[in-house]
């Protein structure tokens, strides 16, 4: 018997993408001849799929990497490691392209999200971008990889923009690739006017739009009243005079709504809250003031750097005061008044102290001094300036204001929304930020060896597709742990009921099937132990059959 070595990983993405019927989607938005085609776009979609999801190879090595796997398992009876070249890719890409890409993985995440059943109340909108090596603009395409604010801090690289809007369980519901010059600002005026587009109507009356600060521009606001019955939920930025004026007024009311701790874990920070409502533009909003009892790491790091900054400024200017000869105890009083105005601090308490001297004065005309002379003297003063202990209670009160920030929402009804479901699902924003670590994590997405941009923009699209497939695979198992009340095994021997999808595939990375038979049929090795890949398999809500099963002939 011939022993075919095989990851479990691509079977059981082969067998998720399949089950979620997006080759057959794609088929049917894509034109192709089928006279003139071994593979349809949608298997080669498939195949690019599973090479993203297992190997990150660069195209040009897809068709080496198949040469060791069962492709009559993954793809179809009859198909060959030959007839996945990186040109038959290739030209994969470039249909998915003409059929309007965007469009395509519009249509794949909405039917995949009706054939989860996948409700969802919070739209979690962001972008981010990806960088990019070498010259681009080699053919006329929809976006320009080029200079803009890089999130991978990386500004002498190109690059394109990514614009993503997932549910809570970080599952892909709207997706967007950009020019690289584009900024979250414009992206969120851009993208709210298509939400109709990409969402039902009954569906985005009832969902909650939610991004970071740079949705909450007065362009913007307009932008959002124009689509008439979309709710948002946002932070105030500080460019807004108001975001400070309603932090002190929750201070000066001092009305806190205690909420306590929103995660587990003994660090977690507890939450309380007060909300008004007030006017920008002269429309309402309602304006929920968050105190937390943990202070960003950010923030903090930079008020210490603000605090030893501010001393060591004191301290320079008091050092050089003290130089100074004044002529007078008045003028020397004076001189302490312009320094205090111009550096009394809350935080360091200021002192001074003037103190009287005696000098030779310098005597009039040319020449050594007669024998009898007898020196002048005059008296001057110094000032000397005292930098005290810094005061610890104001420092203090400053961290508890630093730790607020303001939440905006432009539902005045906390009945349909209260306070703390505000609170909670912009929390929940952290979910698109995990999407994009799916992007960036180098165990899935390698550098991009393509040269046009079209293929690049097309290939940018592929990776939210396998995205997708990455997302509903994760969601299937912690929901049938949650469902069964069981954990699934993972590799090493860990238990664990919220696993990643990245544990889930190593888990079945070892996965094999043998020939049995000289007709190509298939079984498991006598070595092989099914009981964790086949919870994990059937959590995913397949079968074991997905090893062993040939697909039918392209």
């Amino acid at each position: 018997m011939v022993t075919v070595p095989k990851t479990g990983a691509d079977s059981l993405i082969a067998g998720l993408v399949d089950d979620l019927k997006i080759p057959q989607t794609i088929d049917q938005m894509i034109y192709w001849d089928e006279t003139q085609c071994k593979l349809s776009p949608g298997q080669r979609i498939k195949a690019l799929i599973i090479n993203v999801l297992t190997s990150r190879r660069p195209l040009y090595q897809v068709e080496e990497y198949f040469r060791n796997r069962d492709l009559e398992n993954l793809i179809g009876a009859g198909v060959k490691a030959e007839n996945l070249t990186d040109d038959t890719l290739g030209r994969g890409l470039d249909k998915l392209y003409e059929a309007d890409p965007r469009q395509v993985f519009s249509t794949l995440a909405l039917k995949i999200i009706d054939l989860e059943e996948i409700e969802f109340k919070g739209l979690h909108a962001d972008t981010t971008s990806w960088s990019l090596y070498g010259e681009y603009g080699n053919v006329d395409c929809d976006f320009d990889i080029t200079h803009g604010y890089s999130k991978d801090h990386r500004p002498d690289l190109k690059q394109f923009i990514y614009g993503l809007g997932v549910n809570e369980d970080a599952v892909p519901v709207v997706g967007e690739v950009h020019s690289g010059n584009m900024d979250d600002k414009t992206w969120n005026r851009q993208f709210i006017p298509k939400l109709d587009e990409y969402l039902d109507k009954e569906l985005l009356k009832n969902v909650v739009y939610v991004a970071d600060s740079a949705l909450v521009t007065k362009k913007n606001l307009k932008e959002i009243r124009k689509q008439g019955e979309l709710k948002f939920i946002s932070r105030l930025p500080n460019t807004f005079a108001l975001e400070e004026k309603v932090k002190d007024r929750a201070w000066e009311e001092n009305e806190w709504q205690e909420i306590g701790a929103l995660a587990s874990g003994k660090d977690a920070a507890s939450y309380r809250l007060q909300s008004f409502t007030d006017t920008i533009d002269e429309h309402r909003y309602r304006l929920v003031v968050v105190h937390s009892s943990k202070l960003n790491g950010r923030k903090l790091r930079g008020f210490k750097n603000q605090l030893e900054k501010e001393k060591k400024s004191i301290s320079k200017a008091a050092d050089k005061l003290a130089k100074r000869e004044f002529p007078s105890e008045d003028i020397a009083f004076e001189a302490w008044n312009n320094f205090l105005d111009e550096y009394e601090s809350d935080y360091y308490p200021l002192d001074y102290t003037i103190e009287k001297d005696r000098k030779r004065k310098k005597r009039d005309g040319p020449g050594r001094p007669p024998k009898d002379y007898v020196p002048e003297y005059e008296d001057f003063y110094r000032l000397q300036v005292k930098i005290s202990s810094p005061n610890e209670r104001a420092i203090e009160k400053t961290k508890e204001r630093l730790s607020c920030f303001v939440l905006i929402t432009n539902e005045l009804d906390d009945e349909k929304l209260s306070d703390q479901e505000v609170l909670l699902e912009y929390k929940k924003q952290s979910s698109v930020e995990t999407s994009f670590k799916f992007i960036k994590d180098p165990s899935f997405i390698g550098p991009i060896f393509l040269e046009r941009d079209d293929r690049i923009e097309a290939m940018a699209y592929l990776i939210l597709i396998a995205y997708l497939v990455y997302a509903i695979l994760q969601r299937r198992v912690r929901n049938s742990c949650e469902e069964h009340d069981k954990p699934i095994t993972t590799a090493g021997g860990v238990k664990t009921s919220t696993p990643t999808a990245k544990t889930i595939l190593t888990t079945v990375e070892f996965a094999m099937v043998k020939f049995i038979d000289d007709e190509g049929n298939r079984g498991f090795p006598d070595n092989f132990q099914p009981e964790v890949p086949q919870q994990i398999i059937e959590y995913a809500g397949l079968s074991l059959d997905i090893y062993l099963e040939v697909k039918e002939e392209p």
